[in-house]
């Protein structure tokens, strides 16, 4: 009686892509714990059609947002200029590293405000509040994930999700070193904002051919 063989485990690398548009940074500067409470409650209400980090807390209190498919990146824009204002605040389009740090991680530090920390980009080091994702997970349970910023990524705007993966992999060595000379699938699998290739080595393709 012969016995049906399991399938070998297949390596796989997943792309984790942000929504397209700007990330939108709020900053505000808050007299008292009634006024942080109620930014956090709006914020928690932009939610349902948008991505929200909070970045700090306290006196000064920011935010960073980007609309997912769906939501008017351009309304939510003019929402948070109307809401400014009221909390002297300033609504930054796009994430600079240098506004970031000086108006949000200085400022708060001064003024004694919780700051969240941000990931970093693996490549240039630079912080972001929503990096593109990249995990690639080996046959053996063996995994590594790398995180890019939108600086990096738009370099890579004009190319296929293929080659986008492609050129990270190889440039970032010191993340996915261990992985380098493999394959991408020639058909991946979508799944909202992923997209999954399965992988392959050369000497994969030889084994099955000789």
């Amino acid at each position: 009686m012969s016995q049906t063989r399991k399938p070998e485990p297949e390596s796989t690398v997943t792309l984790e892509r942000q929504p397209s548009g700007a990330t939108l940074l709020f900053v505000a500067e808050t007299r008292n714990a009634e006024e942080i409470l109620g930014l956090q409650e709006l914020f928690d209400q932009f939610r349902q059609g948008c991505r929200v980090l909070s970045l700090a807390v306290g006196p000064i209190t920011a935010f960073a947002v980007r609309a997912l498919e769906g939501t008017d990146p351009q309304e939510l824009s003019s929402l948070l200029e109307t809401l400014a204002p009221s909390y002297r605040g300033r609504v930054e389009v796009g994430f600079n590293p240098s506004f970031y740090r000086h108006a949000v991680e200085d400022a708060a530090l001064e003024l004694g405000s919780k700051l969240v920390a941000l990931q970093h980009c693996d490549l240039c080091h630079q912080p972001d509040p929503f990096p593109t994702r990249i995990h690639l997970r080996g046959r053996s349970g063996e995994s590594a994930v790398g995180l890019y910023c939108e600086r990096c990524v738009a370099q890579l705007a004009e190319s296929s999700e293929r080659e986008m993966i492609d050129t990270f992999l190889h440039a970032d060595t010191h993340t996915f070193g261990q992985f380098q000379g493999l394959r991408l699938s020639s058909r991946p699998v979508r799944q909202g904002n992923q997209v999954r290739f399965t992988t392959h080595r050369p000497s994969d393709r030889i084994a099955a051919t000789g």
